[in-house]
Order: C-alpha cells, then structure tokens, then sequence
C-alpha cells in the first residue's frame, strides 16, 4: 500500500480493531521500569565482598589445618611463583613494551586540530 497522506494512513490505523490491554498493564511496566527500587549494593561490591570471605575463608582454613607452618610455606610458594611469572625475560620484554607504548602513546592527542575558519567580507 501506498499513501499519499499521513492523515490517509491515521484513518486506516484508527480503524482497526484492536482488543484492550491487560487490566494493569500500565502500572505494571511503570513498577518494573521508571518506579524501579535500585539496588542498594552495586554488583561491584558484591564481588569484592565475595572475594574478601573467600579469602578470609582460605587463610583461616590455613591456620586452622595446620597451623602457621604450613600458611607461611603456602605464601612463600604463591610468592615464588609470582615471581617466577613476572620475572621471566619473556615477560619483562611485553612489560617493557606495553610501558614504553602505553608512555608514547599517552603524548599522542587523537583529536582532530581545531581549524580556523576566516570570514571575508564582500
């Protein structure tokens, strides 16, 4: 179909028959959109807490289990395997390259140049 007019196509969209919407349709999209409760902790602090219970949960099962001797020989190996990861030659070189990129690149200005625009009268 075409139509020339909108007022053509108002008239053709008015006379259809529609059936009526639910019995509280309205406020019920307005509760679960605009009149929303927001949550009272952001995702972000959820985790974080997550994390710190998990980690209290760990070293307490540490010191529990076998006392300090083991808890210090577990940090001395996650020690040492952090800085077996970080001081692999591999490493340093991306290290150094993601720096040393991260610093030159930090004196680019992506922005365009503002130009100049001159206005001559006639």
């Amino acid at each position: 179909m075409n139509y020339e007019s909108d007022e053509a196509l108002e008239r053709a969209l008015l006379a259809l028959e529609l059936e009526e919407p639910p019995a509280g349709l309205r406020s019920s999209i307005l509760a679960a959109t605009v009149y929303r409760v927001p949550m009272s902790v952001k995702p972000w602090e959820i985790w974080t807490m997550g994390v710190l219970l998990a980690v209290a949960v760990w070293l307490i099962t540490l010191l529990v289990g076998g006392g300090s001797e083991n808890f210090l020989r577990t940090v001395t190996a996650l020690t040492n395997a952090a800085w077996h990861l970080v001081s692999a030659p591999n490493t340093l070189v991306w290290i150094a390259l993601g720096g040393s990129a991260a610093f030159w690149l930090s004196f680019l200005s992506l922005a365009p140049a503002p130009v100049r625009v001159l206005h001559h009268k006639r």
